[in-house]
């Protein structure tokens, strides 16, 4: 057996394949979002966060928004802007024909209100998009 074989009894690899299946476990439906906000079993709901994104980063978001929607930046409300780790690289809008890291990507999620219409940015990377089909 050579220096870097390791030899490992069938006991401890049965062990190895459970724990590894176990943090595999298929979470189908669940939401893109690995930090989901906790779910209240009061009549009162937790209003969305609104204050964790970067004054810079929201700016930018606002003026986009502003140009897409053809709406003031005054006019416009911060419905949400917090901070999230997103469960892969599509930041929870995947787009047909790519491919994204299957790893945890911490970024925040914007969504905003343009006269009515509701604009979602995600951003990571120090770069943002909007998703047009969340």
């Amino acid at each position: 057996m050579s220096a870097y074989a390791v030899r490992v009894r069938p006991v401890a690899l049965l062990a190895v394949a459970a724990i590894a299946l176990a943090a595999c476990a298929s979470t189908a439906g669940d939401d893109d979002r690995v930090s989901a906000p906790p779910t209240s079993t009061t009549t009162t709901t937790r209003p969305p966060v609104t204050d964790q994104v970067p004054a810079s980063v929201l700016k930018e978001i606002l003026d986009d928004a502003a140009a897409a929607s053809r709406v003031a930046v005054e006019d416009l409300v911060v419905v949400r802007a917090e901070s999230v780790g997103w469960s892969d690289g599509s930041l929870g809008c995947p787009q047909p024909g790519f491919v994204y890291t299957q790893a945890v990507v911490a970024g925040y999620w914007v969504e905003i209100d343009a006269g009515g219409d509701l604009l979602d940015y995600r951003i990571a990377y120090g770069h943002f998009d909007r998703c047009d089909n969340p």
